[in-house]
């Protein structure tokens, strides 16, 4: 099941954003809020980092 990626603290929506082999999650509008960066672990695009971005940008948008 995809986790709901929630709008960034500026308004927009963000999105995940990979490259070889890094997982994060960015904000579309370039405001400069990401994430870490998550590595693969077994496979290329591991579904396993990207989730641990995903719950780390909704923890971060979520705190006051």
């Amino acid at each position: 099941m995809e986790e709901k990626i929630l709008p960034c603290k500026c308004g927009k929506a963000a999105k995940v954003r990979y490259r070889i082999p890094y997982t994060w999650v960015e904000c579309k509008k370039k405001c400069g809020m990401h994430t870490g960066f998550y590595i693969d672990g077994y496979e290329q695009c591991d579904p396993e980092a990207r989730k641990k971005a995903i719950e780390e940008w909704n923890r971060m948008v979520t705190q006051t």
